[in-house]
């Protein structure tokens, strides 16, 4: 069983490294679109600059090729952020993608480690129910033997939870 328990850890390293990835993704899709912004930034405080310079008087010729290639260059901008804004999109998609597998994979080994668990205490009850099988019939003959009243029974809380496992066992056997 430990090969599946290990086989179910590796699926969760598996998905937290994909998680990671995903998170480096939109790490760098913000960096470039916040590098984009500010050089949209940069063109706009340009062209403010250039504006109010000619407000103030300034006939500086070269102004108005100046401002027609900042516009251009701000469109061609505006669609690159565009599509920056798209790819951050696309990685916080992602990285929700890998939060959801990870999750799974998380669940899926706990569900191994439980099951490890229950066989390991399955095994483990049986054994004591033989140990205690067998003292309760030493016990049962000497009591024959001596014709005196048992000074040993199970406690009330024992019986009660072995009845109730037993209830549930027979449940689930008829239900199935």
């Amino acid at each position: 069983m430990t090969d599946v328990i290990d086989s179910a850890a590796f699926r969760v390293a598996e998905a937290e490294q994909k998680l990671d990835a995903a998170n480096a993704t939109v790490t760098t899709a913000k960096k470039a679109a916040d590098e984009i912004a500010a050089r949209i930034a940069a063109l706009e405080t340009e062209r403010g600059e250039i504006i109010d310079r000619a407000r103030a008087g300034d006939t500086d010729g070269k102004f108005g090729l100046r401002l027609a290639v900042l516009t251009a260059d701000g469109g061609d901008l505006c669609k690159i952020a565009a599509d920056a804004q798209s790819g951050i999109v696309t990685a916080r998609a992602a990285v929700e993608r890998a939060k959801q597998a990870l999750l799974a994979a998380e669940k899926a080994l706990q569900l191994v480690k439980d099951e490890e668990l229950e066989r390991q205490l399955v095994a483990y009850v049986d054994e004591l129910a033989v140990k205690l099988g067998s003292g309760i019939a030493e016990l049962r003959a000497i009591w024959r033997h001596k014709r005196a009243r048992p000074t040993w029974a199970p406690t009330p809380e024992l019986t009660r939870e072995i009845t109730r496992l037993r209830l549930t066992a027979d449940n689930r056997v008829l239900a199935a």
